[in-house]
């Protein structure tokens, strides 16, 4: 499960960039890549391929997009008691979110025009970059790593809401866990579609062992399938129908086919 002393962050990425360059075993994309594994496979992070970065960065991002809807301490309970050992959000005060920011900076400044703010870019506009500054989605008395939900988190994301038009209506739990753990199945189908990865079970060992999926849910993939593939197509379908959805949203071409064909991907 995941670790939460202080060495979590680091253990957490170790892990990750292992599994992840190792079962992605490439650079860029061949169709000859998921039958064979490269002697370089484990090559640096400036190397690593973009599918990489996919697999890494969509549980975050489409946690931080639910706070559209909400707030930090819902999404963090809601997938701890799914079985996560500790919520996104606590994570990446654990991490620092000056590191995303960083990122994020950097994607704008090359193309302006792409780049759409989320609301982690407010938060660390105000110098909260997590524990180690005392606030971040959460606040932290001196000395203590005991998250308290902040109101002025609350006034940030309300004032993001508004900017942008967003419907404000509250979500469940449940919601929240389709929302953030069905964005790893369609970005999971997407990579199997591509040929990135040969097997469904080695997107879910890279969940189980690197990121912390729990681990009596067998990973993302085989939750689906256990869930049930039409019930997973038709929560992502709702989801991209809502006004300002990304079109990402839409269910993976292999998720749709696998569910109308009555199949699974195990």
């Amino acid at each position: 499960m995941l670790p939460t002393d202080s060495l979590s962050a680091f253990a957490l990425a170790a892990v990750i960039a292992l599994l992840i360059t190792y079962l992605l075993m490439r650079r860029r994309p061949s169709k000859a890549r998921a039958r064979s594994t490269r002697n370089d496979a484990l090559d640096t992070v400036a190397d690593w391929p973009p599918e990489a970065a996919r697999v890494m960065t969509t549980p975050e991002r489409k946690a931080y997009e639910t706070v559209r809807r909400a707030l930090p301490q819902q999404v963090d309970k809601a997938l701890e008691k799914f079985g996560f050992a500790m919520g996104p959000f606590r994570v990446g005060d654990l991490a620092g979110l000056d590191i995303g920011w960083a990122g994020r900076k950097r994607r704008a400044a090359e193309n302006p025009s792409a780049y759409q703010r989320v609301v982690a870019d407010a938060i660390c506009e105000q110098g909260r970059f997590g524990q180690k500054t005392g606030a971040g989605w959460y606040r932290y008395e001196a000395g203590a790593r005991e998250p308290i939900p902040d109101p002025l988190v609350a006034d940030i994301i309300e004032q993001f809401r508004k900017d942008r038009g967003i419907d404000t209506r509250k979500i469940s739990d449940d919601e929240v866990i389709e929302r953030c753990v069905f964005a790893l199945v369609n970005e999971g189908a997407r990579i199997l579609d591509e040929k990135i990865a040969a097997r469904a079970s080695d997107i879910d060992v890279v969940y189980l062992n690197g990121y912390g999926f729990p681990q009596h849910r067998g990973g993302p993939m085989l939750y689906a399938d256990i869930v049930g593939l039409p019930n997973v197509v038709r929560s992502l379908r709702r989801f991209a129908a809502e006004a300002g959805a990304e079109a990402w949203w839409q269910p993976a071409p292999l998720l749709v086919k696998l569910a109308d064909d009555g199949k699974t991907f195990n």
